[in-house]
């Protein structure tokens, strides 16, 4: 009933309501602001303002939004919704304290429909506010009809309604209907509404009152006629579905007292009961489910919910209905790995519980990979007791060459190593085995490092042939790890293939001290990296100034340049190899085109020694591809006075998008439209097995002129475990392009992925 938006922001405080004005948006981030001038697209285009523009907010000036202008409470604008979603977000064992989380997921194609609809959708800009007792808690901005938000426990029991905005300017409504005059307290009386009136969808006053708790509305109505308990919207949605997976239990006890079915949708095969368990409303599952199941169609409805609420890791409900009775199908050769699934995943009581309902031994394993295994990550000292306490061994390597304590060492998680290797976890390295130093250097865990350390392990074991861990932090430019390492004793290999390497990393870091100790460690003054350029000269060339002093202080001094400048060279070289990258579709999405500045040091003969390039903290992750691409470049030798020289060279590179986005078509627009060439079989998901449910997702994407799938993300869909494998489904399939005129063309795609057990 709902698809997951893929692009809208969290709005953290509330609109303020001034005098009649274009309504402004602002976002804030790392105390700068942004004005948010529209979509292109999906995607948001901000200008950034000064601090005299947003002098009047006076709210935490990170990661939030503010709406400046008016937005009136009337429904001459704001439209309410019914088709959307309040789901728990459920807390694992280091949240149980934490209180409760809810994601609110909506479409808002029914609030569209209010109005004369615009040429170009995407020129309004939908903006979503959560209301409660009245006021604005939250908004939301997208510029679909898709959203989302995330609400905290106090903002539970509230309801969403939506405004359009064009050009700054709040796009009054053409269709009004009574249920928004009442939901927004403008009428407190709707026995002279037309009870049959009804939207696009399908969905009259009773749907809308218990999708937003309304119960005084619901009553008025049911009380009016009662038969109206079993209306159902164009897609057999009934008015308890809606009540049901927003968790709004007055409203659902008063629809029960109608004797309001548990089941709608595809002929009446659609458990309520299952929507609200799957969603984590165990106060509606408790009303709808208040003891033992009594029938077979009870049992049905009971199964289903508890598996959902296994699926969803909402233990409190699916412990509640195991309890009375609740049984849902896995494969008895699955037990273990659905057992091993849940105490990973962060859900030990859940775990426990099924390990009592399977009659599983304790010491569950599967290829090694034990409950210890599972919980070593997340757990504190009590669980960790709790499970050896069961005879589980703290010494079983898995199949994957991992202990127990691995898997604590790789999250950092301290309390967890140090028990382990306080109770005889601690091994020792030999044959197929994760190295603990770097299991926790790859995933930046210093804690984990300090702790191996004070456990005394050694930090000079090589990790990989002839590389320390000291070296293998220096690598991965983990200079804090770095530092540990070596002021407990790590070394450097000098004639170690990597010592190179290793010297580039920390002076591209700038980082003295570390560079001081490769000295002190012996590498001479006389010694060139990679057999061309001195440390002086790789310090002036990422311009490292603390290792330059420091260099200087011990008095290495440059008397003549290692690198010289591309003009001062007897002939301009060309160019043999030219710069590629394999630029992946997803950094294609995230990036487009992309120019970047490079800086190159080039040896004689033409091949790069030195890379250097600025990447804001988000390109990042653009910056193996890019050394990747750089390394592998060729030019013809250079020289100086008939001498060969290594000398600088700043360029630009383009990482370049197979295609222009804008330049995207509707299939009405093609001459030829795409096809499959070979279509993935959808993957049927392990947690839907139980089940044996059909199902249907809408995957939205963009095929490019090259055939690859842009862009893919499910629109609706009747079960959400269903849609990373629908999604996956269409990316894997094998696509001929749209054309145009006999040209490959970019093309926007809807297709249902249908799934069946």
């Amino acid at each position: 009933m709902y698809g997951k938006s893929p692009l809208c922001f969290l709005l953290l405080i509330t609109a303020s309501l001034l005098s009649a004005e274009p309504l402004e948006i602002y976002y804030f981030a790392n105390q700068q602001a942004y004005r948010l001038d529209g979509f292109d697209r999906e995607t948001p285009q901000l200008t950034e303002v000064s601090a005299e523009v947003v002098s009047d907010f006076e709210g935490h000036r990170h990661e939030a939004w503010w709406v400046k202008g008016e937005l009136p409470l009337k429904s001459e604008y704001a439209a309410t919704l019914s088709n959307y979603t309040t789901k728990r977000i459920a807390n694992s064992y280091k949240e149980r304290y934490r209180s409760k989380r809810y994601k609110v997921f909506m479409r808002l194609d029914e609030a569209f429909e209010s109005l004369a609809e615009p040429e170009d959708p995407y020129s309004l800009l939908r903006i979503v506010g959560w209301i409660k007792d009245g006021e604005f808690t939250r908004f939301t901005c997208s510029a679909m009809d898709l959203a989302e938000l995330e609400i905290t426990e106090s903002e539970f029991g509230g309801f969403p309604v939506c405004y359009y905005v064009q050009d700054g300017e709040l796009v009054r409504r053409k269709t009004v209907y009574r249920w928004d005059r009442y939901l927004l307290g403008e009428e407190t009386n709707d026995r002279s509404a037309n009870l049959k009136e009804k939207n696009n969808e399908g969905r009259g006053s009773l749907h809308f009152a218990a999708a937003n708790g309304n119960v005084d509305l619901a009553r008025q109505i049911l009380e009016e006629n009662k038969k109206f308990v079993k209306s159902s919207d164009r897609y057999q949605g009934s008015a308890l579905f809606f009540a049901a997976a927003n968790g709004r239990e007055e409203v659902v006890e008063l629809l029960l007292s109608y004797e309001a079915p548990i089941a709608d949708g595809n002929q009446g095969r659609r458990s309520i009961l299952s929507e609200a368990s799957r969603n984590g409303h165990l106060p509606v599952v408790k009303l709808m489910a208040p003891g033992k199941p009594k029938g077979s169609e009870m049992k049905w409805h009971y199964s289903w919910a508890a598996s959902d609420a296994l699926n969803e890791n909402y233990d409190d409900v699916a412990m509640y209905l195991i309890e009375n009775g609740a049984n849902f199908t896995v494969k008895e050769t699955e037990y273990d790995q659905y057992v091993l699934a849940k105490f990973a995943a962060g859900y030990p009581e859940l775990g426990f519980k099924l390990i009592d309902k399977f009659k599983l031994e304790p010491n569950v394993s599967r290829n090694g990979y034990n409950l210890l295994h599972s919980v070593a990550s997340y757990a504190d000292v009590s669980l960790l007791e709790r499970v050896h306490s069961m005879g589980v061994d703290l010494k079983e390597k898995s199949r994957a060459g991992m202990f127990p304590v691995d898997h604590a060492i790789g999250l950092g998680n301290v309390e967890s190593i140090c028990w382990f290797l306080d109770n005889g976890g601690r091994y020792e390295i030999e044959g197929k085995h994760v190295d603990p130093f770097k299991y926790a250097i790859s995933n930046d865990q210093i804690s984990s490092v300090e702790c191996l350390i004070g456990y005394g392990y050694d930090v000079n074991r090589e990790i990989l042939p002839r590389m320390t861990p000291l070296m293998f932090a220096c690598y991965f430019r983990r200079f804090e790890i770095a530092k540990a390492l070596a002021d407990a004793g790590g070394v450097y290999l000098l004639d170690s293939p990597h010592a190179e390497l290793t010297a580039i990393r920390l002076i591209e870091g700038d980082q003295a001290d570390l560079v001081a100790r490769l000295i002190e460690q012996g590498w001479e003054q006389d010694r060139l990296v990679l057999g061309e350029l001195s440390l002086q000269a790789c310090s002036e060339f990422f311009e490292s100034d603390t290792v330059k002093e420091m260099l200087e202080t011990r008095g290495w001094i440059q008397e003549e340049a290692d690198l010289v400048t591309l003009a001062s060279l007897d002939e301009r070289p060309n160019v043999l190899k030219t710069f590629e990258a394999d630029y992946p579709a997803k950094l294609q999405e995230k990036f487009g085109d992309l120019d970047i500045v490079v800086r190159l040091a080039l040896s004689g003969k033409g091949t790069p020694v030195l890379v250097d390039m600025q990447l804001s903290e988000e390109q990042e992750e653009l910056r193996e591809l890019v050394e990747q691409g750089l390394y592998a470049m060729r030019l013809t030798p250079s020289t100086q006075g008939g001498e060969s020289v290594c000398f600088t060279l700043k360029t630009k590179i383009q990482l370049k998008s197979d295609f222009d986005l804008s330049e995207l078509f509707e299939l009405s627009d093609v001459d030829m439209k795409p096809q499959a060439l070979v279509m993935a079989t959808p993957l049927y998901p392990f947690s839907m097995q139980s089940k044996k449910a059909r199902g249907r997702v809408v995957v939205q994407f963009i095929l490019g002129p090259n055939g690859k799938v842009y862009r893919a993300h499910a629109i609706s869909s009747t079960h959400y475990e269903f849609e990373e494998p629908a999604i996956l489904c269409v990316e894997e399939s094998v696509w001929q392009p749209a054309r145009k005129n006999g040209t490959p063309v970019a093309c926007k795609i809807r297709i249902p992925i249908q799934f069946a057990p």
